[in-house]
């Protein structure tokens, strides 16, 4: 990879991971008493009830404004994730001279998309108190989708890094025994 390659890469995968702690730290602060599990609750209800419930029971401890005050980390925090990973895949592409590599950068893009339709909805079904079935099935396929593209994306870059390194020391480690 050209030098200038490099260092456009390592920039972005700077300011991705800046984004990434920077957005995790701010939900994290926010949200709380919400743990992570509540949340995902919310986001893998996929029924209007169980959305229903668990918002009324949020209403009633008096904390989903700290829900609804996490989404402007929130879009923060998929950029960064998105990003990192979108980098990761070029790096791996540009690493393995494997141009079909950097194809597989769409799948962390689609769950940034994703993300981003989950909190759109989200923010639309609360603040509107539309409980609409369709709408909270769609938000809570919207995050199951982004979670399994997460999950496959990060499989695949272990699993390319992995074949990677395998193929630069093959050989290597036995010469010197």
């Amino acid at each position: 990879m050209k030098k200038h390659r490099w260092a456009i890469v390592i920039s972005f995968i700077i300011i991705s991971l800046i984004l990434f702690f920077y957005g995790y730290d701010k939900i994290v602060q926010t949200v709380k008493p919400l743990t992570t599990k509540d949340i995902f609750a919310l986001q893998l209800s996929f029924s209007r009830a169980r959305f229903v419930q668990i918002i009324q029971s949020w209403r009633e401890r008096q904390v989903l404004d700290n829900f609804l005050g996490h989404f402007k980390y929130d879009f923060m925090y998929l950029s960064g994730y998105t990003l990192l990973l979108i980098c990761l895949f070029v790096l791996l592409g540009y690493l393995t001279k494997n141009g079909k590599i950097k194809l597989w950068a769409f799948m962390p893009l689609a769950a940034g998309i994703m993300d981003s339709t989950e909190n759109v909805l989200e923010i639309w079904i609360i603040k509107t108190h539309s409980f609409i079935s369709p709408a909270i099935f769609l938000q809570s396929l919207a995050a199951l989708t982004k979670f399994l593209l997460i999950a496959f994306s990060i499989v695949l870059i272990v699993w390319i890094s992995i074949k990677y390194w395998q193929s630069k020391f093959k050989g290597k480690l036995h010469t010197n025994t």
